[in-house]
C-alpha cells in the first residue's frame, strides 16, 4: 500500500513575526531620532514678515516655539533699504556690513522664555522697507538666523532741536570820575570880587556909624575933662 506524505505548510505567524523584527530593526533608529531632530523655530513676530505698518514701531517682539537658551547672545538688527546688500539677505546668507548700515535697534534684545523683545530708536526713521535680521540660540543649543521684512508707509518725524534763547546783554556802567557827580562848580575870580564888594557895601553904614559914635564919645570925654579943669 502506497503512503502519501502531506507537504509541510509554513505558518503565517512566523512570517509576520519575522517581518516585524526586520521592520523594527530597519526603521527603529529613524523613529527614535525623529523627535530629537524637530528643532525649535520662529512662531511669529510683530511686525510680521510682509506686514505693512504706519511707521517704524518703538519695539519689536518675536515669539518662538521653544524657550531660548538663557545666557546665550540673542540679537536683533533692524535696518532700512539704504543698507547695501540688504535686499539679498536670507537665512544663512547675510551679505552686508552691519557697521556701514543704520541699526535702529536700541540696546540689547531681552529674552524671556520663548519671547524676544527689542527696543527701537525710531526717531527720524524714513518710510520704506525695513529688514530684521534675528540671530538666536534655542534651549537645545542650536542657533539660527531669521530674516523678516516689513514696510512703513510714513516717516517718523525727527525731534526738534530747541532754539537757544538770547541772553540779556549787560548794561555798560558809567566810567568813574575824579569829582563827585553832584559837586557844584567852583566860583570864578570875578564872582569872588563881586561877593567881597557886596559884603563891604552892606557893612559900610555900620563902619561909618561906629566912627561917628567913637568921635562923639571922644568929644564928650574931652569936654568933660576941660570943664573939670576949669572948675578947679
Amino acid at each position: 500500500m502506497a503512503t502519501h506524505r502531506t507537504p509541510r505548510v509554513r505558518r503565517p505567524s512566523r512570517i509576520v513575526a519575522a517581518s516585524a523584527v526586520f521592520a523594527t530593526a530597519l526603521l527603529g533608529p529613524l523613529l527614535v531620532s525623529a523627535p530629537a531632530s524637530a528643532h525649535d523655530a520662529l512662531a511669529g513676530s510683530s511686525p510680521a514678515d510682509g506686514e505693512t505698518v504706519q511707521t517704524l514701531p518703538e519695539s519689536i517682539s518675536l515669539t518662538f516655539s521653544g524657550t531660548l537658551l538663557e545666557g546665550a547672545p540673542q540679537s536683533v538688527f533692524v535696518t532700512d533699504s539704504s543698507c547695501e546688500g540688504i535686499s539679498e539677505a536670507a537665512p544663512g546668507n547675510i551679505p552686508i556690513d552691519k557697521d556701514a548700515c543704520t541699526d535702529y535697534a536700541q540696546g540689547d534684545a531681552v529674552a524671556e522664555g520663548p519671547l524676544l523683545t527689542q527696543a527701537i530708536d525710531a526717531e527720524g526713521a524714513p518710510a520704506g522697507e525695513y529688514t530684521m535680521i534675528v540671530s538666536v540660540t534655542y534651549g537645545d543649543s542650536h542657533s539660527e538666523d531669521q530674516v523678516i521684512r516689513f514696510t512703513a508707509t510714513e516717516a517718523v518725524p525727527a525731534a526738534r532741536t530747541p532754539e537757544p534763547t538770547a541772553s540779556a546783554e549787560p548794561t555798560a556802567s558809567a566810567a568813574p570820575t575824579d569829582e563827585p557827580a553832584d559837586a557844584s562848580p567852583s566860583p570864578s575870580a570875578s564872582e569872588a570880587d563881586d561877593t567881597a564888594e557886596s559884603g563891604f557895601v552892606r557893612a559900610l553904614p555900620w563902619i561909618v556909624g561906629g566912627v561917628l559914635v567913637a568921635a562923639a564919645g571922644g568929644a564928650l570925654i574931652a569936654f568933660l575933662v576941660a570943664r573939670s579943669r576949669r572948675s578947679s
